[in-house]
């Protein structure tokens, strides 16, 4: 159980420092692609039943991990403030556009008429 254990977190350790130095460039898909891949190890770690007599041995090495985390949501949330300013400012062109846009014949002819 060791060796399971020891391999899921070696290689959690590995996706996580990859992920750190690539962070600012990896593409959406690729970003999305590692941070799966992280929580799929994430999760057969939390599936793997482990006595809590030997959960003390790896407390370091996840808690090194865990402190990554924030780096790793830091950057998400900016970059979810990136795109909801991006889809601000789409929305904010397309309604000064719109009220530009005529919905009315400009083809009309006024009278005036005076006496």
């Amino acid at each position: 159980m060791w060796l399971d254990m020891d391999k899921l977190i070696e290689q959690l350790e590995i996706w996580t420092e990859h992920l750190l130095a690539n962070l600012d460039s990896l593409g959406y898909e690729e970003l999305l692609d590692h941070i799966s891949q992280r929580q799929t190890i994430v999760d057969q770690l939390e599936a793997a039943a482990v006595p809590k007599h030997d959960l003390q041995r790896y407390h370091d090495r996840i808690g090194r991990l865990m402190e990554h985390d924030d780096t790793i949501i830091q950057y998400l949330q900016g970059l979810k403030k990136e795109a909801s300013d991006g889809l601000l400012r789409l929305n904010t062109g397309r309604k000064q556009k719109s009220s530009y846009d005529t919905d009315f014949a400009v083809d009309g002819i006024f009278f005036d008429q005076r006496n």
